[in-house]
């Protein structure tokens, strides 16, 4: 097939083809020789973004590294004067003053004689004091710096203050403090009458919640992550934002509510209530029995509807186990309560049940592993340790929720309630408030009682008859220290590369030799001890200054090390390969010049219409 042969005259492709690459090769060349001439791979940031700023980086250490070395010289200076100057204190100064000490214990010597030694004690002290206050580097004195009182911090004197906040209806005793909101249900009230919520937003102004609707004593707050929910004897009520409560569901509704709901948790997956259950009715009058073992219910979706989980097993047969709390944490829900027996010799061991799933349930008995009787009243969860407590005292903790360790309480009063906040565990009870740190140490930090209690940001809100707010005040318990001042060598190139060097007192004062006087054989003798003593203080600070000098060599080499090391690096990424860069020099300009020849044949092409025109 023959091919058509078109010619333009208005665009030269051809030739505006070779002269981009023309212009591509002039750039290539360009970059080339940039490269070479200032041997750096990156010279620019669009040579390589990345690279830049790793480089960049690195050159800061580099530059902050070859400070630290300068300043380690410094440093190492600085110690060698003040170690030298100590040197000179001790030989000749103090060895002449020993050796003058021994020649006036002798009894061949008078008193007018060991006068005349008293005179050399004397210019020999006055010495020592011009070497102490004349020894400086840079201006820096090295062996005046007297010892300064410093105040040091060694403990916090801590004390727990309560207030009454006096709610708008009277007692409380379960609360609930989340989502910037503290809700407090089961309030005094007549029989019959609505439940009374209260809530707040600091813990100490209160108003009463809507809950005109609610008529059961509710004994448990949780916050699902999008509703609060409460449960009491046959009922839970929900609420989204803790003042509007409605009954989502009661005894009357469903029939999987038994009777005496305690508690309720939940995870993003299940909301689980636990509590008791006794042989009851069905809304039509007709009795069924359910086994009078710890009871828990629960819902997936949001609380709308609830299923009865798989009974949760006595410890005994014949007992009737009532569980007081439950909890989240760790993977699980951990449910604690007591049991009332009818076959053990013991009236109430005290019991713990398990389950990952909130369905299928596993109880442990606290009276056989650690012979504990008593209701477990509440349990807590925080940074992957439970916590339990209850009546008598009881304090226990466990990081499973299965095995579980006593701890010393300080009180046999029951306890209620159980919270952290700022730093400290707070457990309530009747007439009692303990903290602790640890879980482990416990102290009585107040005589009033108290039922549940909340955190609200670093403070406390315990409930009874009476609310009571309660902050932490931390004092510093400081004590002053006798120290020599420090000096502070930048060895690093980062903040906190710090060296500490104490430097130290040369005077006679502080040597103690100040006072000595060898007018007599007794005081001769004396001086012996003391200017012994200086001999020893003196070479322990000799000893001292060798000790830094050697440390700070073997800073200077690691310091020495990295930057070469950091240099290295730095020169990977930064510099240029030299051969590389002249070969594509060399390719480039070869290519231009190509280029330059191969535009100016393009240019020539729309000349040949001129032969059609003759």
């Amino acid at each position: 097939m023959l091919g058509v042969l078109y010619i333009i005259i208005n665009h030269n492709i051809s030739a505006l083809n070779t002269l981009s690459k023309l212009n591509k090769n002039n750039k290539n060349a360009a970059t080339a020789i940039e490269k070479i001439s200032s041997g750096l791979r990156i010279n620019k940031a669009s040579d390589d973004s990345a690279g830049l700023a790793i480089s960049e980086k690195m050159r800061a250490q580099i530059r902050g590294l070859e400070q630290a070395q300068r300043n380690i010289q410094d440093g190492i200076s600085l110690i060698q004067i003040a170690e030298s100057g100590l040197s000179t204190i001790q030989d000749p100064n103090l060895l002449r003053l020993r050796e003058l000490a021994i020649q006036a214990s002798n009894d061949t010597l008078t008193n007018e004689d060991r006068q005349q030694i008293q005179k050399e004690v004397v210019q020999i002290n006055k010495g020592i004091n011009e070497i102490a206050n004349n020894t400086e580097f840079n201006g820096i004195k090295l062996l005046n710096r007297a010892v300064e009182e410093v105040t040091d911090v060694i403990g916090v004197d801590t004390t727990f203050n309560w207030q009454n906040v006096n709610g708008t209806n009277g007692s409380s005793r379960q609360a609930l403090a989340t989502n910037g909101e503290v809700i407090v249900s089961n309030l005094s009230r007549v029989p019959g009458d609505p439940a009374i919520f209260e809530y707040s937003y600091d813990g100490i102004n209160w108003s009463q919640a809507n809950s005109s609707d609610v008529v059961e004593d509710f004994r448990d707050i949780t916050w699902d992550g999008d509703q609060f929910l409460a449960v009491g004897v046959r009922s839970i009520a929900t609420s989204a934002d803790g003042i509007v409560w409605t009954t989502k569901h009661s005894y009357e509704s469903t029939r999987v509510l038994y009777q005496d709901l305690n508690a309720i948790a939940g995870n993003k997956d299940i909301i689980v209530a636990v509590g008791s259950t006794r042989d009851v009715s069905d809304p039509n009058g007709d009795p069924f029995s359910i086994p009078s073992n710890g009871h828990a219910l629960y819902s997936t979706d949001g609380g709308y509807s609830w299923s009865a989980s798989d009974v949760i097993p006595r410890v005994n047969g014949g007992d009737y186990t009532n569980l007081k709390d439950i909890v989240y944490g760790n993977g699980k829900f951990v449910a604690v309560g007591g049991t009332l027996s009818s076959s053990f010799s013991i009236s109430n061991p005290a019991v713990v049940s398990t389950s990952s799933d909130g369905i299928n349930w596993v109880i442990h008995n606290l009276y056989d592993s650690l012979g504990l009787e008593g209701n477990l009243t509440q349990v807590y969860y925080d940074n992957n340790q439970f916590i339990a407590v209850g009546d008598g005292g009881m304090i226990l903790k466990s990081s499973d929720g299965e095995n579980w360790i006593k701890q010393n309480s300080q009180t046999t009063n029951n306890l209620y309630g159980i919270t952290k906040a700022n730093g400290y565990f707070i457990t309530t009870g009747a007439n009692v408030k303990l903290a602790s740190k640890d879980l482990i140490n416990w102290e009585i930090v107040d005589a009033n009682g108290a039922g549940e209690i909340v955190s609200i940001g670093k403070d406390f809100l315990a409930l009874g008859s009476d609310y009571t707010f309660g902050e932490i005040i931390n004092n510093d318990i400081t004590v002053g220290v006798v120290a020599y001042p420090n000096l502070n060598l930048q060895v690093g190139a980062n903040s906190n590369d710090g060296f500490q060097v104490k430097l130290t007192d040369g005077r006679t004062t502080a040597l103690g030799i100040d006072d000595i006087d060898l007018s007599t054989r007794l005081g001769a003798e004396t001086a012996i001890l003391k200017i012994d003593k200086a001999m020893d203080t003196v070479s322990s600070e000799r000893s001292k200054f060798g000790a830094y000098q050697n440390a700070l060599e073997h800073v200077h080499n690691n310091v020495s090390n990295y930057e070469m090391n950091l240099t290295a690096s730095e020169s990977s990424i930064r510099d240029t390969n030299m051969p590389k860069q002249l070969m594509e020099m060399t390719k480039s300009q070869i290519l231009t010049q190509a280029s330059q020849a191969m535009l100016s044949h393009a240019n020539q092409q729309p000349e040949q219409v001129l032969q059609l025109l003759k």
